[in-house]
């Protein structure tokens, strides 16, 4: 006798033999009337899936199928309706309810030409059809055949006059092409031949909202939900337009009734949306509170609590909702972005960007990552970075205006006006008004040397927006550029006025200070400024800038210690600490006061590079190098100790490969750097790659032509490629600008050989 789990397993076995031996036929009829029952209860989900195991016995089951599409549409699910309502169609090919279902659909996809060919169908066999009528003309209207549409939706008309659809329909098409005033009337009409038709209330109200006319709109849409108040699209519609009026408390009703109705994620997130932005944290939290308990809407109510927490100033409770969501579900995009700006408002850019590119490795076609990214990029200076970022959301959306507003200004940053002009542009041509545009614009055209041009369109942004202080700042930028410091002075002043806190009026200013030979003006103006914000690091920049100008240079040391402290990775004020201990010949006391410096600080690696480089203005070449390499040891990819060390090696001797290894990774952060690409080049051209050592030379003497040093290593290399030419315009103007230089005498040995070689 069979032990009892043999008996069981024997069981399920006859169960399997059963099933597969039913009659594919008769199961499929049995699931299409199993998932009508569903429908008929309201329980739609389960109707769906019994819809589906009909078409799993029978795949070319036209009538489940329909059904299916039909279930899917009532579920929200669009795209999924349409996929079966065409397979339907071209199943069922005499079945006209099917065919015009599927036109229908094609109409949505702006699938004009396949929704004329169904209508076309359904005529041939019944041309008295008002519904394929009206389908037709439809169609013909999105294929701009307006003439043909119109007729053809009012012969439908004519045929039955009591169908309120095709009234809509018409109206549709008349506002589409600008007959505003038949629109209104066909839409009238519509709402007379069926006063309880809620889809025709829904375009009469549409229209009326279109047309300027919101208290009639709002009339409307309130008849509408006497005959139907629990019907989400016209409460939906109705809580829009609250919120468009700045209505706020009205939109409360008619949010929660969809949230009631549908009972899932979206309806309640939006919801709790709805009371967090209206600052009813508690009703918030009480939506929320339900939604997380919903397998499907934990991590959306994580993410908002995450942020009612953070911004309530509860940081470690919000940082703590928001790893829960991620948690959860590692892939939510949503959730990793708004971590990523908790960590970016903290100041902690380098950890929120590359939680940013963390979302943006888990799905890479959601444009809100790759701008979150670039934004990130931008803010660390990391320019070419930021710019492939924003140029990756313009290819999932090419029409994102911040995206290309976001490109114009790296573009700028990087010192390519010409394409910050494009871009902004792109934009004008879309939103002539755009203030920001119009400013990227105007500095476009300075840094491309027309004036005139940027002096337009700076007079359209005084213009339009002259209590803007970023506004009057350009007018003074470009007023300094031209000489005309007294219009610049008054430009930064009106600037001052509008906002007291505008560092970038406040450096204006002390620029004109400083150009009147007016120092002690500037630096009580910025002193004031710091006293007011001590912790600002632009302001301590400008600080030591002009205190250094003045030879105060305490004060500058000063200014540019307390950056260090402040943002150690702060490229800009290695160089100028350097300059300022070089122009007082304190380099061993700098040293010292930096090695201190170095043991105060958590991650020293720029301190170091910044002891490399004082160590090397002593040829000091063997310590230097040491502290590049401690350097990299903080920080692997450090760019300016990878960029010295590489030279160091390259003019010094060492290992050639690991030279061009560290020059290559300075390049890849610091792209624009014309010093580091020549740093790349003269290590191509130690290791005899002439042509590439060309290539990235041409770079740095593109973007700084008056630098002897690059065009005398362009010039050797040209020549050792064969370029003699480029070698010997090279050469001749190193020489010009710098005829004592160390490679001078090289430079001149080598134009006489050419010389030699073409005599």
């Amino acid at each position: 006798m069979p032990s009892r789990s043999i008996a069981f397993v024997l069981s399920l076995l006859a169960f399997g033999v059963l099933s597969c031996g039913k009659d594919p036929e008769v199961a499929k009829r049995e699931f299409l009337k199993s998932g009508d029952a569903y429908v008929a209860q309201g329980k739609l989900g389960e109707a769906a899936i019994e819809y589906r195991n009909a078409i799993q016995q029978d795949a070319r089951y036209g009538e489940a199928r329909f059904k299916l599409a039909e279930t899917l549409l009532k579920t929200g699910n669009a795209v999924g309706a349409y996929q079966q309502f065409v397979r339907a169609a071209d199943l069922m090919p005499g079945n006209a309810e099917a065919q015009i279902k599927a036109g229908t659909m094609n109409l949505l996809a702006a699938q004009y030409q396949d929704a004329k060919a169904r209508a076309d169908k359904v005529l041939a066999a019944d041309p008295k059809n008002v519904e394929a009528q009206v389908l037709l003309g439809t169609a013909l209207a999105g294929l701009r055949k307006t003439d043909a549409a119109i007729a053809t939706i009012e012969a439908a008309i004519k045929a039955d006059p009591s169908r309120s659809r095709s009234y809509a329909s018409l109206g549709d098409v008349q506002l589409a092409t600008g007959k505003v005033d038949a629109a209104e009337t066909s839409y009238t009409r519509a709402v007379e031949a069926d006063p309880k038709s809620i889809p025709a209330r829904m375009s009469l109200a549409t229209f009326q909202w279109r047309a300027g006319r919101r208290e009639k709109a709002e009339a409307e849409l309130k008849e509408t939900l006497a005959l139907d108040a629990s019907n989400v699209e016209v409460n939906r519609m109705l809580a829009s337009l609250y919120l468009a009026t700045n209505r706020v408390p009205l939109a409360e009703a008619p949010l929660k009734t969809i949230a009631e109705v549908t009972k899932d994620v979206p309806s309640r997130m939006l919801l709790a949306d709805y009371y967090r932005v209206s600052k009813r944290l508690p009703d918030a939290e009480k939506v929320l509170d339900t939604l997380e308990k919903d397998p499907k809407g934990f991590v959306p109510a994580k993410t908002r609590k995450a942020v009612i927490r953070y911004g309530q100033g509860l940081k470690k409770e919000g940082y703590a909702e928001i790893d829960a969501a991620i948690a959860k579900d590692a892939k939510s995009v949503e959730a990793i972005l708004i971590k990523s700006d908790f960590l970016a408002s903290d100041r902690r850019l380098e950890d929120a960007l590359k939680t940013a590119e963390t979302a943006v490795a888990s799905d890479n076609s959601v444009a809100a990552a790759h701008f979150a990214v670039g934004r990130l990029r931008r803010a660390l200076g990391k320019t070419e970075g930021a710019i492939a970022a924003f140029n990756e959301v313009l290819r999932l959306n090419p029409r994102a205006t911040a995206a290309q507003l976001e490109l114009s200004r790296a573009y700028l940053a990087a010192g390519r006006p010409k394409d910050t002009l494009q871009f902004a542009q792109d934009v004008l041509a879309v939103q002539p008004r755009n203030p920001d545009a119009l400013l990227l614009q105007a500095r476009g055209l300075m840094g491309v040397g027309d004036l005139r041009g940027a002096e337009t369109a700076t007079a359209t942004l005084v213009r339009g927006y002259s209590t803007t202080p970023i506004v009057h700042i350009q007018l003074g930028d470009l007023q300094l550029r031209k000489g005309d410091v007294g219009a610049a002075r008054a430009a930064y002043q009106r600037a001052l006025a509008i906002d007291p806190q505008s560092i970038d009026a406040v450096t204006g200013l002390a620029a004109v200070d400083l150009r009147t030979g007016k120092g002690p003006d500037a630096r009580a103006r910025v002193d004031a400024a710091l006293a007011k914000r001590p912790d600002s690091v632009a302001l301590l920049l400008l600080a030591g800038r002009v205190a250094a100008q003045m030879k105060d240079y305490a004060a500058s040391e000063q200014a540019f210690r307390r950056v260090l402290e402040l943002d150690s990775s702060n490229v800009d004020v290695y160089g100028l600490l350097g300059n300022l201990y070089q122009a007082q010949g304190r380099t061993d006391q700098a040293i010292t006061e930096f090695e201190r410096l170095a043991a105060k600080t958590e991650k020293p690696a720029g301190v170091h590079t910044l002891i490399g480089t004082l160590l090397e203005s002593q040829d000091k070449v063997e310590e230097a190098k040491k502290r590049y390499e401690q350097a990299l040891g903080f920080e692997h990819d450090a760019p300016v100790a990878a960029n010295n060390l590489a030279w160091l090696i390259a003019e010094h001797g060492g290992n050639l490969d690991v030279a061009l290894q560290l020059a290559q990774t300075a390049k890849s952060k610091l792209p624009e750097s014309p010093a580091v690409g020549d740093t790349l080049g003269w290590v191509y051209y130690k290791k005899g790659l002439f042509t590439q050592a060309v290539a990235a030379l041409k770079d740095s003497v593109a973007r700084q032509p008056d630098t002897a040093l690059f065009q005398y290593h362009l010039g050797l290399s040209s020549a050792k490629s064969g370029d003699t030419a480029l070698a010997r315009t090279s050469l001749e103007k190193a020489l010009k600008l710098d005829p004592r230089a160390r490679d001078a005498e090289q430079a001149r040995t080598e134009l006489a050989r050419l010389g030699a070689a073409k005599s």
